[in-house]
């Protein structure tokens, strides 16, 4: 009898030693910027990413946690610190901090079958607009929550030696959404703006009357739709069963509500490959900025 008890009880002493030892941790924490969500309300947000995360827990076996974040900074120190295995991030706060983010590219979302988008400038095809330097003490709409658009914008006045979108334009109205901006040039309450073309696609589908009436004037490079990105030490194992998951979260219906909401078909591989025409972007605003003395 006690022999019998002291084998089992070595068993579950190499078991624990073996658990220690080897990395067997089912844990996986998850940090989001909440800024960058676009075109979704934050608390919605919170909510599916609450449900998601409990859903890859159970679909991988992972205790799976998460936080969201308002300051950038503070997710990042978290993420240096392994305190967190796996991050959603603005594509500004990307680009911002790209030097210090040494990254595994995780997922991408795919709208259209593409994982990329076009900024454009659309106005009314009766105007009498044709192309940006027509567009001194016009009304820009934009979407408040989307940075890069407005970068965009600027990139577009400085090749042309023209001044920053503040000064060159009569007022900008900051929408909630693309798709409130494209409501604000159809009805004539701006002269133009700036959205993404998908966004764009789907309003033009949904009311053929505004692809109709409205027209891009310039459009931007293709640029990644998101970012998402593992710690560089994480497991390889885990990445491979966790992607099995993220990868084909569209033929499930929670995965399909979760897409739904953040206006996606379904996830994709990101490499590193994919973010060379956002860095281009980014990297002439910076120069431009400079050689306008801003």
């Amino acid at each position: 009898m006690f022999i019998r008890f002291t084998r089992y009880f070595i068993v579950v002493i190499v078991l624990l030693i073996s658990d220690v030892c080897f990395g067997q941790d089912n844990s996986f924490m998850m940090g989001y910027e909440l800024s960058a969500v676009v075109d979704v309300d934050p608390m919605d947000a919170k909510a599916a990413i609450q449900v998601w995360v409990e859903e890859i827990g159970r679909e991988v076996n992972y205790s799976t946690k998460h936080k969201i974040y308002n300051d950038i900074q503070l997710m990042l120190e978290d993420f240096y610190d392994e305190k967190l295995d796996f991050i959603t991030i603005s594509l500004l706060s990307y680009l911002k901090n790209k030097r210090e983010l040494d990254v595994i590219p995780a997922y991408a979302p795919v709208r259209g079958e593409v994982k990329t988008h076009k900024y454009l400038l659309l106005v009314r095809k009766d105007s009498d607009i044709r192309n940006h330097g027509d567009l001194k003490n016009r009304k820009l709409a934009v979407n408040k929550h989307d940075d890069l658009g407005y970068i965009f914008v600027n990139v577009l006045l400085m090749r042309d030696g023209l001044p920053l979108a503040e000064r060159f334009f009569s007022d900008m109205a900051k929408k909630v959404n693309n798709s409130r901006a494209i409501l604000d040039v159809f009805f004539g309450n701006a002269d133009v703006c700036v959205v993404t073309d998908s966004t764009f696609q789907v309003m033009s589908t949904l009311n053929p009357q505004i692809g109709n009436e409205l027209m891009t004037i310039a459009s931007s490079q293709e640029i990644i739709n998101g970012l998402s990105f593992y710690r560089k030490n994480f497991s390889d194992e885990k990445v491979e069963r966790i992607s099995g998951h993220v990868l084909t979260m569209h033929r499930r219906n929670k995965g399909k509500q979760f897409l739904l909401l953040f206006k996606a078909d379904k996830m994709t591989e990101l490499y590193h490959s994919d973010l060379r025409m956002l860095v281009d972007l980014y990297d002439e605003y910076t120069l431009l900025m400079k050689s306008h003395g801003e």
